[in-house]
């Protein structure tokens, strides 16, 4: 639809989307923002702007009613036409119903759930799968992906608003708006403590003397001291940063029988080293990663090993002290345990999924081939996260009779894969990162940047929008961003 050419108001077009939607089981209705290009009478005026925010209102609306339940009828009327501009259908509506908020998030149901601002489809789901399995808070819906900056005023959680908050339509209304600056609503508690230091003595009232000290040195409080450092001492296991690496660094964990609280793991380099720790480092070992994996799928799940697999791939520095306390609480509840969001290690490892799984489907698409010689097709990517093995499948699929190379500059590694066979990882010593770095001349690179630069609307340039959808560290490798 075209949008902003005729003088139909957003009730009539969102009615007519509708009726597409249930009569002719269409499956998209797309809208585009009208830009004058010709003289007529009928028609906007050379230079008139585009209507993108009006434009960028009907796509939101039109996701409400494919997949929120909503109508084209709840959201507008005939007294109301047209959408609010400053605020999302969404949100309007939700201040337009008042009545039926606050909503409950540990009793509604999901369809409810639906109608909140700032609660999503997949959020919604999330929410009413984990408070099966406890009552959930504010942290809880926060790492679920809920936005709470517009949901807290319309849900409580165990009967309790996130802050002390009116349910008032002006008030809120401006607040979401934010023609007012963010009001703080957390109530001040005056300290009436502070921090004691490991030195403070508030009984000191003479010159300390080396007489005095040993006068005053009971032996029995140092040996006291003595025992709770040593108590105090966590094992940490290090190990190189790959996967089988780390299989074998969390059986060998596992095998100390020193205690789940008293070790951690971490992958090196090591930063700066803790006092009190004790730094055993683990090499890799098939027979012991073999044995994890296979204990992780049968134990738990295929899809906690795919959890895990991904969660390794990141480049957080908690990320394998973060699997083992995975694999800790999925030997204990199962394969149910990828559900127990409201668990903060079950929602961290989510939370470590869900960012290399991102940055893998990025990828995926700003991925650019060159043709070097022998017909081989070169991509230098630099990755965040290790997604070589996760992009890889994508393309051997798309191009499984070409010869291509897909490296990662910042580890040196490249996925090979030779015509007509599967792909494999390979490491890349310095002189071959360097070969394969040369420049050549291929016509298609001239002819893909002349496409770029030609293809898009200079009305509907947004580059704002671009770098979200697009960010800068991406481009360095793009064909079409190289000078």
């Amino acid at each position: 639809m075209i949008i902003g050419a005729t003088g139909e108001n957003d009730l009539q077009l969102l009615s007519t989307t509708q009726k597409l939607y249930q009569q002719y089981d269409l499956k998209r209705v797309f809208y585009s923002a009208y830009v004058p290009l010709n003289e007529d009478s009928n028609l906007p005026a050379l230079g008139t702007a585009p209507p993108l925010l009006r434009e960028h209102r009907l796509y939101q609306a039109d996701w409400l009613l494919r997949f929120y339940g909503f109508k084209a009828d709840e959201l507008l009327s005939v007294d109301r036409p047209n959408f609010n501009t400053m605020l999302d259908p969404k949100c309007d509506w939700a201040l337009r119903h008042l009545d039926i908020y606050p909503v409950e998030i540990n009793r509604a149901s999901y369809d409810v759930l639906l109608r909140v601002p700032g609660i999503g489809t997949k959020s919604a789901f999330r929410i009413v799968k984990a408070r099966k399995h406890g009552t959930l808070n504010f942290e809880h819906l926060k790492k679920m992906g809920v936005v709470l900056k517009r949901a807290k005023y319309f849900i409580t959680c165990n009967g309790k608003m996130m802050y002390r908050i009116p349910i008032e339509e002006d008030f809120i209304t401006r607040q979401l708006i934010g023609e007012d600056g963010k009001q703080n609503w957390e109530i001040d508690h005056p300290q009436t403590y502070r921090q004691l230091s490991l030195f403070d003595d508030f009984n000191f009232q003479s010159e300390v003397t080396c007489r005095r000290f040993f006068e005053d040195f009971v032996w029995t409080d140092v040996i006291f001291v003595i025992f709770c450092i040593l108590e105090a001492i966590v094992t940490v296991f290090t190990c190189e940063d790959n996967f089988d690496t780390m299989m074998t660094c969390i059986y060998e964990a596992w095998a100390s029988r020193l205690g789940h609280s008293n070790i951690k793991l971490k992958t090196e380099p090591i930063g700066n080293l803790e006092l009190f720790c004790d730094y055993r480092h683990v090499d890799a070992d098939p027979e012991k990663t073999a044995s994890v994996v296979r204990s992780i799928k049968s134990k738990i799940s295929y899809q906690a090993y795919i959890m895990i697999y991904e969660a390794a791939m990141s480049n957080v520095e908690d990320k394998l002290d973060t699997i083992y306390r995975f694999i800790v609480a999925g030997f204990h509840y199962g394969a149910h345990v990828v559900d127990f969001l409201q668990e903060p290690v079950v929602m961290r490892m989510f939370e470590l999924k869900r960012k290399v799984g991102n940055e893998a489907h990025f990828h995926v698409e700003f991925i650019r081939f060159a043709n070097m010689p022998r017909d081989v097709l070169v991509s230098h990517i630099e990755p965040k996260s290790n997604v070589l093995t996760l992009v890889a499948p994508h393309f051997s699929d798309r191009l499984p009779s070409e010869n291509w190379m897909i490296i990662d500059d910042k580890r040196f590694i490249a996925v090979v894969h030779p015509a007509d066979q599967d792909y494999y990882l390979t490491t890349l010593s310095k002189e071959e990162m360097d070969r394969l770095s040369i420049q050549t001349d291929d016509p298609f690179i001239d002819l893909w940047k002349d496409f770029f630069n030609t293809i898009g609307i200079k009305e509907r340039e947004n580059h704002q929008c671009q770098r979200n959808l697009m960010p800068l560290w991406y481009r360095k490798h793009m064909t079409e961003f190289k000078s």
